[in-house]
């Protein structure tokens, strides 16, 4: 991902709920792990979705010059179990589909290594190349 532009960061797995589902406007489908004894209201759950951090992260950023481009690795949690995830975000003049299309075909490369694109019945599909 790195090839591609982008910095990768670490955010906090503690969100809340105006973040993950209002702010985004996404529903909150109820296999939330709450915080018990929460300390503050910016940390109540456990996210869902990273996308929502990396937009709190370039929101924070916003005095900072242009392109921003970042992603992470990450877990995110559902019904108390850990599944992993990928996400990216940029905040830059000029950029299209060509470049999210870029950086999609990038990342099994950066996850599996080399892989080839095929088609089969009309339909994209990932081929490793092991040898």
């Amino acid at each position: 991902m790195r090839a591609c532009g982008l910095q990768e960061v670490q955010s906090l797995t503690l969100s809340n709920e105006r973040d993950q589902f209002e702010n985004v406007r996404w529903p909150n489908e109820g296999n939330v792990t709450e915080i018990a004894n929460p300390i503050t209201s910016d940390h109540t759950l456990l996210r869902q979705y990273i996308p929502p951090s990396l937009l709190r992260l370039l929101a924070a950023n916003r005095h900072h010059e242009l392109p921003q481009r970042v992603y992470e690795f990450g877990n995110v949690i559902r019904d108390s179990k850990n599944f992993p995830r990928a996400a990216w975000a940029c905040a830059e003049v000029g950029s299209g589909f060509t470049s999210s299309k870029g950086i999609v075909q990038a990342l099994p490369f950066e996850i599996w290594g080399p892989f080839k694109m095929m088609l089969n019945s009309g339909r994209q599909i990932l081929r490793m190349d092991l040898g």
